[in-house]
């Protein structure tokens, strides 16, 4: 990738910057990240629900760091909530990430800084919070960035490496 590409994703991914860490959320494994203000949306059940302004969707091993200590990291999608058994993906709070999820106090937390390393590694800074999406394989897509309510092209991490597509 030409650097002036890698320069237009990076000005991108800074969009976030200034905006509000809204939730965490999962659809089986695939971890879905909110950021900016929330509008109401319907899901594909009819199901009223509330999305960002962007989002970073998150298919790789993560972690979130608060005060020093790994406080949701992408195992916990697996786990069940009393960690004794492999979670059931298909339903909502059925493993650990659903209920640590939900457990982060994530009120008045603004996005501070956003770095991409040159293995297409995703740091996303807040005040109390440190985002760490690791890129392990290039054989599938491990991250997607993108403005929910936009034609705008994603910002992709996958087997062609970063793209925008």
């Amino acid at each position: 990738m030409e650097l002036m590409d890698r320069n237009k994703i990076i000005v991108n991914l800074n969009r976030i910057v200034n905006k509000k860490l809204s939730y965490f959320r999962r659809s089986l494994d695939l971890v879905c990240i909110g950021f900016g203000d929330l509008t109401v949306e319907y899901d594909r059940h009819n199901n009223k629900c509330f999305v960002g302004e962007y989002a970073l969707h998150i298919q790789c091993p993560f972690r979130v760091i608060k005060n020093d200590e790994i406080v949701l990291n992408s195992n916990d999608i697996y786990l069940s909530p009393e960690q004794d058994g492999i979670a059931n993906l298909d339903d909502q709070n059925s493993c650990l990430f659903d209920f640590k999820a939900k457990a982060l106090e994530l009120d008045n937390e603004v996005v501070t800084g956003v770095c991409l390393n040159d293995n297409n590694d995703l740091f996303v800074f807040t005040q109390n919070y440190l985002i760490q999406v690791f890129v392990i394989s290039n054989e599938c897509e491990a991250w997607r960035f993108f403005e929910i309510k936009s034609d705008e092209p994603h910002i992709i991490v996958d087997e062609d490496g970063l793209s925008f597509d």
